[in-house]
């Protein structure tokens, strides 16, 4: 998508906003694409331990679900600034009890990448989005160019075994060792179903010397 259908992109979406302005996904109130009180109503989920992983809300609560989508497939990017400020708590808690035991005195936060392609459909990638506004919260170092998907995959939706899509992944990304060596890593992505994107993500960034 070149800059000129991408300003046209923007301009349209603007328009679409002024005519149909948003509502809260939870309670269908307020000016907010989450309100306060819908967001203290969020499903909790429950973390994964053995696999190094935090997911603050269960994907199976419907308005976390259809914010994801919002932000992911709709346009609506002041989500990543909301959810993170939902996280940001969760995520100096846990770093914070880090300190004590794993060598977190650096931690560098990043997003899982999307394709060249997939990029350029969508315009943005809703991860990044979540990791810059993470980092703004948080103050945590975060600066965009830690990893690249260097091959295009078949959507992890669309792949159900765990192994396949290990296999689907398999040397899909490619991370910086000028950024990352020597750093501890928190990887930000939309939802966690299997595990394989952020294993495969880890992978890579342990390649480059994380």
């Amino acid at each position: 998508m070149n800059t000129r259908l991408q300003n046209l992109f923007s301009a349209i979406k603007n328009i679409e906003k002024m005519l149909f302005p948003d509502r809260c996904i939870g309670c269908g109130r307020d000016d907010e694409l989450l309100c306060e009180n819908c967001a203290v109503k969020l499903g909790r989920a429950r973390d994964d331990q053995e696999r190094h992983t935090i997911a603050v809300y269960s994907y199976q609560d419907p308005v976390i679900r259809a914010a994801i989508k919002k932000l992911k497939y709709k346009n609506r990017t002041p989500l990543a600034r909301i959810f993170a400020g939902l996280l940001a708590p969760h995520l100096l808690d846990e770093l914070a009890d880090r300190l004590l035991f794993d060598n977190f005195r650096d931690p560098l936060l990043v997003a899982v990448p999307l394709s060249k392609k997939r990029f350029r459909g969508r315009g943005y990638n809703h991860a990044a989005l979540l990791a810059n506004a993470l980092a703004k919260e948080t103050g945590i170092d975060y600066r965009g160019d830690h990893i690249q998907k260097i091959r295009e995959t078949a959507t992890q939706v669309s792949v159900r075994n765990r192994n396949e899509r290990l296999k689907n992944l398999r040397g899909a990304f490619r991370a910086n060792p000028s950024v990352v060596a020597g750093r501890n890593c928190v990887v930000v992505d939309d939802v966690y179903t299997t595990g394989a994107t952020l294993q495969e993500v880890s992978r890579a960034l342990r390649r480059a010397g994380a």
